[in-house]
């Protein structure tokens, strides 16, 4: 299969992170009942193709939606994990393509970014992409994008029928009846593009690297040469609140060993040290955000991919 090639994101965000939650805001119309699935009356519906819209296809299954209390009757063992990046509600509804079935997923999250984290959690490390939303990939029988606070998967009975070219279209009509999302927030478009790991750029809402009051970051991987690192940038409300978090990290790291302290060049402070859990580490504060560097072959190195990412975050903030 090829690979994946780049796109370009579209999110809109509102996050609270270093210890605040991820940002909740209305479902987009009724759902269903505590019970379980009801025929869906929500928002969602509005996204599926109308009868005879789409040459070929046609309505197989009624729709029915699922909320946060009753998601779990659907996707039984993952709906924790939905939950986790702000779900509020999923619709499920079946179409008929030459006597093929193909069972369709829309889940709706609090926002942009918790779509496209939980896309980027599901995502396998190499698949064929596809146009169909801001980013989609096509697996097997599978075919999933998002799109906004949209998070879409199209899941057909086998990988050849109806085969991959008219489930892109069915996906394409899906997506072409949502709205678009807001500009991408530059902790996401900062990241330094040499040896960044294609497609490893996700969005991690909770406990990064074991520690709760580290929420709503975002990471990369880096390979350079033999060595493999990553690079995790955690946006916060206010500095006060940042270097609080920075703080404790370091407290945290010291307990396991030394911490030496750098001079940062473009930051308000720094530290290199050795995490029990996950290696080396360079971690550094620049006003409201903390940014780490993990596994790299150096301090040196460490601190230039930081550095750069806080330059290119500068820049976009002008």
């Amino acid at each position: 299969m090829p690979k994946l090639t780049c796109v370009v994101l579209t999110v809109a965000i509102g996050l609270t992170a270093c210890g605040g939650t991820p940002p909740t805001s209305p479902p987009p119309a009724a759902t269903a009942s505590p019970a379980g699935p009801a025929a869906a009356q929500s928002g969602l519906a509005a996204y599926l193709p109308t009868a005879g819209a789409l040459p070929g296809w046609a309505r197989s299954k009624p729709p029915q939606t699922y909320t946060a209390d009753t998601l779990w009757e659907f996707i039984d063992g993952a709906a924790e994990t939905y939950v986790g990046f702000g779900f509020q509600e999923a619709l499920s509804a079946g179409y008929a393509f030459g006597g093929s079935d193909v069972g369709i997923e829309i889940y709706q999250m609090a926002d942009s970014v918790g779509a496209f984290g939980i896309y980027t959690q599901e995502r396998p490390p190499a698949a064929q992409a596809v146009s169909a939303g801001v980013e989609g990939y096509a697996n097997s029988n599978v075919l999933i994008f998002w799109k906004g606070p949209r998070y879409v998967k199209l899941i057909a009975a086998g990988p050849d029928k109806p085969g991959l070219a008219a489930v892109t279209a069915l996906a394409r009509a899906i997506s072409d009846r949502m709205p678009d999302g807001g500009p991408l927030p530059r902790d996401l478009t900062s990241f330094p593009q040499g040896n960044l790991v294609p497609h490893s750029i996700k969005f991690v809402p909770k406990d990064i690297l074991g520690q709760q009051y580290f929420t709503n970051g975002f990471e990369a991987s880096y390979q350079d040469g033999q060595t493999a690192s990553r690079l995790l940038v955690i946006p916060c409300a206010t500095p006060a609140d940042a270097a609080s978090s920075f703080k404790r990290y370091r407290a945290f790291v010291g307990e396991g060993g030394k911490t030496r302290a750098l001079s940062p060049t473009i930051a308000d402070e720094a530290f290199a040290g050795t995490d029990r859990f996950s290696g080396r580490v360079v971690v550094v504060r620049a006003g409201a955000a903390v940014a780490i560097s993990i596994g790299a072959s150096s301090d040196a190195a460490a601190s230039a991919l930081v550095s750069e990412f806080l330059r290119a975050r500068r820049q976009e903030k002008r």
